[in-house]
């Protein structure tokens, strides 16, 4: 039992996909309403304006939504989808984070959101149109890393601010995924909500898929 335990703490996470989001991105990704003048890449990342529309319930209008296949479901595994999001949202619900994705109507986010006057960390799901808020978190770093971990019917969110140095739990939901539709579900990252006049940009880097190491599962 003891080797089984100092096993579990020692077994690293295997990384399935990552891409640094730092030059031209790799093979499988795929845009929604895809508008390329809005993005823009350099050293320090992929850089997406974030424009007006919207994902929640019947709006289906975010743009530049960018999404790729993963590589197992979380039916097979937990898989968890991660990312780094730098933005400064100024108006209510812009937001910009990570995403598992079956549809605009199906999905589950984690983003950095402008509510209350505050940026805070918004774990949602969607499942047929209709919004479920279900962690809201106040935190006013710069930068998050947000991860969301799907295994099973569950999916779970974490966030790990710049120099923290453990994930924090912000919680589980129900997965919306159909057990038959689990192998078309995406993984990826959005940014909208911002007014159309308004020039923001999110900043996202070092995108990955990973199976998390038995610790934190």
């Amino acid at each position: 039992m003891l080797l089984l335990l100092l096993w579990a703490q020692a077994a690293p996470e295997k990384v399935l996909f990552e891409d640094a989001l730092t030059g031209s991105l790799k093979e499988g990704w795929s845009w929604i309403r895809e508008e390329a003048a809005a993005r823009k890449h350099d050293k320090d990342g992929l850089h997406l304006r974030v424009q007006g529309g919207s994902l929640w319930e019947k709006s289906n209008s975010a743009r530049n939504v960018l999404l790729r296949n993963l590589p197992s479901t979380g039916v097979d595994g937990p898989v968890a989808v991660e990312v780094r999001v730098a933005n400064a949202p100024q108006q209510t619900a812009e937001q910009a984070g990570v995403l598992l994705y079956l549809d605009d109507d199906t999905y589950v986010k984690l983003v950095r959101e402008r509510l209350e006057q505050r940026v805070k960390v918004v774990f949602a799901r969607e499942s047929e149109a209709r919004g479920f808020p279900l962690t809201i978190r106040d935190d006013d770093a710069a930068a998050h890393r947000l991860r969301l971990t799907w295994s099973g019917s569950q999916v779970t969110a974490e966030m790990r601010a710049d120099g923290a140095p453990k994930w924090t739990s912000l919680g589980y939901c129900e997965s919306p995924f159909p057990l038959d539709l689990a192998e078309k579900v995406r993984g990826g990252i959005v940014a909208h909500g911002a007014p159309k006049e308004a020039e923001r940009w999110a900043v996202f880097r070092d995108f990955r898929v990973v199976v998390p190491p038995p610790e934190e599962r």
